[in-house]
């Protein structure tokens, strides 16, 4: 069984065994490919997007698109725990596997759709770290942010386009019409979706917060701080 097929004119460079969570092995050969095998279709060109990076959203975008899906670590967390009690291992295993690959499934459909459809993305860093301390950290974990940048980074690539991170602080409290900081903060501020800024903005707060990070973005590559 072959996860993909090799293209014309390879030349394996290395390779690897491996075996997963399951007991199951697979050899991993990294190939050189010519460059007409490699690059995609483009990008629009000039096309850029800010994305906000959250839980009950997984992915908001600067242009109002809204990426989400149910809570995949919860849908089998019942499944999860009787075979850990009844001390079924190897199910346990098999569950979560399960997991593991239905949230890598969604998060390699979605990048493929983003990196399709903008050329630069400006992904907020935010911090699983942080939130990994908090009440909120079987969401974080669950979402997979770092996983998504890695996939955005190199499915962009492919098409002439880049992923670029930047640094999104006040982007959730900061007005993007005004550029007061008038929204909700804080943690007991993220339940809070929408608001009202004393400009007489109204904001989606992810969505404000993607047209924020877009904006930094454009600033951070104009002062040239990014290569």
């Amino acid at each position: 069984w072959e996860h993909r097929k090799i293209p014309q004119g390879f030349q394996i460079k290395t390779g690897s065994f491996s075996e997963d969570s399951r007991g199951r092995w697979y050899v991993n050969i990294t190939c050189e490919i010519p460059d007409e095998n490699w690059f995609q279709e483009p990008a629009p060109f000039g096309s850029d997007a800010g994305i906000d990076p959250g839980m009950k959203t997984i992915l908001t975008t600067s242009d109002g698109t809204s990426y989400s899906r149910e809570n995949i670590t919860q849908r089998y967390a019942q499944q999860l725990a009787k075979a850990q009690r009844l001390r079924k291992k190897r199910h346990a295993k098999k569950i979560n596997a399960k997991i593991k690959n239905s949230r890598q499934d969604w998060n390699h459909k979605k990048s493929f759709e983003l990196s399709k459809q903008y050329q630069t993305i400006f992904f907020g860093n935010a911090s699983s770290g942080k939130f990994a301390r908090t009440r909120m950290a079987k969401g974080v974990y669950d979402a997979g942010w770092h996983q998504i940048k890695t996939f955005l980074s190199y499915k962009s690539l492919r098409r002439g386009g880049r992923m670029l991170e930047i640094n999104e602080r006040n982007s959730t409290v900061t007005c993007s019409i005004c550029l007061l900081k008038t929204g909700p903060s804080g943690l007991s501020g993220l339940g809070i979706r929408e608001w009202l800024c004393i400009c007489g903005a109204v904001h989606d707060r992810d969505v404000n917060a993607a047209k924020n990070i877009l904006r930094l973005g454009h600033e951070t590559l104009s002062l040239g701080h990014i290569a």
